[in-house]
């Protein structure tokens, strides 16, 4: 990925994660992206249980 694509993703606000999947063959992106929810969810949880 070169500056230019990066500067062009920067402006459309592209995420880390869509970037990735399109060098990537597979479907491996929608497995990380449900993982990445989880353990936001999890984290969350943890954090108002622990009073954090």
């Amino acid at each position: 990925m070169g500056r230019e694509e990066a500067l062009k993703a920067y402006e459309q606000n592209v995420s880390a994660l869509a970037i990735a999947a399109q060098f990537f063959p597979g479907s491996w992106a929608t497995y990380v992206g449900v993982a990445l929810n989880i353990f936001a969810v999890m984290t969350a949880f943890f954090g108002v249980y622990f009073r954090f």
